[in-house]
């Protein structure tokens, strides 16, 4: 395995902003050969990092969080990066994007997608898409995701999550 895959693994869990699960060198790099994320490279460094992640609906995909270096952030790259991973996504497709991040959130909105409110999020997604495996620890366990504390709240000891959708 190339060195880039391990530095961009380190430098992706270094911001603390993403799953674990996802962001190994093997699983970013088996993601990216099979036509499941988008990367910019500079001089064989891995310089900006988007993800396409199949869910347990064969008819959803998420979008995982954007990753830009910092040397490369504030010349829209992350908007280049949703645009371009947007072309990974089959016709007939759903996808919904989960974030906390108010940047994340604008750029969905930007790219056409809806967001979806916390009284919305089941009717509109299956819950197998939406709360599978997280990294937060939700109390009372996985059964209770669907009165997660973090969903679509904004509580500043928490942060919030918000679920935008689209369907290519």
């Amino acid at each position: 395995m190339s060195k880039k895959w391990q530095v961009l693994a380190e430098r992706m869990r270094g911001t603390g902003k993403f799953m674990e699960s996802r962001i190994t060198p093997t699983s970013l790099m088996q993601a990216y050969q099979q036509n499941k994320s988008v990367l910019i490279e500079d001089q064989y460094e891995i310089v900006a990092y988007a993800g396409v992640w199949s869910t347990p609906d064969p008819r959803w995909l998420e979008f995982g969080a954007i990753w830009v270096s910092d040397e490369r952030r504030g010349n829209r790259i992350s908007s280049q990066m949703y645009v371009e991973r947007m072309k990974l996504v089959p016709s007939g497709y759903s996808v919904c994007s989960i974030t906390s991040s108010d940047q994340a959130a604008h750029l969905a909105l930007k790219h056409g997608f809806v967001e979806v409110g916390r009284d919305e999020w089941f009717r509109a997604v299956p819950s197998v898409v939406s709360c599978g495996p997280c990294d937060r620890d939700i109390p009372g366990g996985y059964n209770y995701k669907l009165h997660c504390p973090y969903r679509a709240e904004r509580r500043p000891d928490i942060g919030i999550c918000r679920m935008f959708i689209k369907t290519f």
